[in-house]
């Protein structure tokens, strides 16, 4: 099955084929170890196009990557395509954390949220993980979080990374409201 996936990964990938994709591997969970391998293939598109597919697995289907967070998080931090980081990361968003997240990790999404060579996209979802992971494992790291988004110059960001810093400076309120009223 290797090689049918190969081939059509290589081909100009839609959205509608990269679905079937992970429709096909849900459906026959045995190959998702073959889709997940190609993700670290040399052709840049066969690797972009089965991250997309893991993504749209890991939107309904997170337990396939279980075991995979901290291979996942590894590769995130050492990736240099701005595409395929985007798609690890937002990978790494659908998955629930593991007990004890890597600091080096949690640093690279901090570093992420402001730094000006990511692109909008990397630095959103770096944000929100930054978030997910503080209020979940590391809360008393939320005001050093909320210090950093609230000292974002906007004129430096577009639209949605503003939109996302918004929304993570008002999930952090309602976080320390609640805390407080517990």
């Amino acid at each position: 099955m290797t090689s049918e996936l190969k081939k059509l990964l290589s081909l100009k990938t839609s959205k509608v084929l990269v679905e079937e994709i992970a429709k096909k591997v849900i459906s026959s969970p045995e190959l998702f170890d073959e889709l997940f391998i190609l993700t670290t293939d040399k052709n840049r598109n066969i690797a972009w196009h089965s991250l997309w597919a893991c993504l749209k697995i890991s939107e309904s289907h997170p337990s396939f990557f279980y075991d995979k967070y901290e291979e996942l998080a590894n590769r995130a931090m050492n990736s240099e395509d701005s595409t395929l980081l985007r798609l690890l990361l937002n990978i790494l968003f659908h998955l629930p954390l593991p007990k004890s997240v890597n600091v080096a990790f949690l640093d690279f999404c901090i570093l992420n949220m402001t730094a000006p060579d990511k692109t909008s996209a990397c630095q959103s979802i770096s944000m929100k993980l930054a978030y997910k992971i503080c209020s979940t494992t590391h809360p008393e790291l939320l005001r050093e979080i909320k210090v950093i988004i609230e000292n974002m110059d906007e004129s430096y960001y577009n639209p949605a990374a503003i939109s996302t810093r918004k929304n993570i400076l008002r999930s952090i309120k309602k976080y320390h409201s609640n805390r407080i009223n517990e």
